[in-house]
């Protein structure tokens, strides 16, 4: 089995108040394809909102194909 290393992400204030408050950080995808500006963006409307990002919150149930699928599988 493919070995997966993730390099770190950035965190900033409005992420970490993020994960806080949500309890999950932004997607591999988002963290891989999105600008730190654009998750922080997303962020911060979903602070406001009061809801989580979807994408990011329900990433566990979305199959892509890709080797990323393997982080969500449980032990």
């Amino acid at each position: 089995m493919p070995k997966i290393t993730l390099k770190p992400v950035k965190k900033t204030p409005v992420l970490e108040e993020y994960f806080q408050r949500f309890n999950h950080h932004p997607s591999p995808e988002a963290a891989k394809f999105q600008t730190l500006e654009e998750r922080e963006e997303l962020a911060e409307m979903a602070l406001f909102r009061g809801k989580p990002v979807e994408a990011w919150a329900n990433r566990h149930l979305y199959k892509t194909g890709s080797i990323l699928d393997d982080l969500y599988k449980k032990s």
